[in-house]
């Protein structure tokens, strides 16, 4: 189960919510020796990630997008009017094993949800695992992270990657 081995107080809601409704993410314990800064080169933000981290060529039509290949895993990044608002995380109609949990980053409140892929029926829950986190650096102006991969680990290391996403050009809250 996604979310259970990473946030077992987590339960499945739908943003935004009161604070005291969702938890707050859990800490796991990640070796991030060797982890770097990237600075996107389309989006707003730097994040620190694992050394074989590369931003690779996407094409965006309507926001500011790209992903990163970390090797076991990768994070996409969606951001501006058009990726949405930022204080919405919905559960794809394909996920199972969904939690939400909330953190504090430079003083915005991220949304972060984890589940597991299945077919479109409800099949394979042993398939890949998934996490998305949302924000909104200014109203109705989301920036909006997503990782896929195969192990628990992966998303062990979204969650402290999250942590560490650090907002370009936006004010301070």
């Amino acid at each position: 189960m996604a979310l259970g081995l990473l946030v077992g107080a987590c339960r499945p809601s739908v943003p935004p919510a009161p604070a005291a409704v969702i938890p707050p993410c859990p800490a796991p314990a990640v070796d991030t020796t060797g982890w770097r800064e990237l600075t996107t080169v389309r989006g707003n933000f730097s994040i620190r990630l694992p050394p074989t981290a590369v931003e690779v060529p996407v094409r965006c039509w309507d926001s500011a997008c790209g992903e990163i290949d970390i090797g076991a895993w990768k994070l996409g990044y969606d951001q501006g009017g058009m990726a949405g608002p930022g204080d919405t995380l919905t559960a794809p109609y394909q996920a199972a094993d969904v939690g939400l949990c909330t953190e504090e980053i430079d003083g915005r409140r991220v949304f972060v949800q984890t589940y597991r892929i299945t077919d479109r029926r409800g099949r394979d829950l042993q398939g890949p695992l998934a996490g998305r986190a949302a924000l909104a650096p200014l109203p109705g102006h989301g920036v909006y992270l997503s990782a896929y991969g195969v192990a628990p680990e992966h998303l062990r290391e979204f969650l402290v990657a999250v942590r560490t996403l650090r907002l370009r050009g936006f004010p301070p809250r």
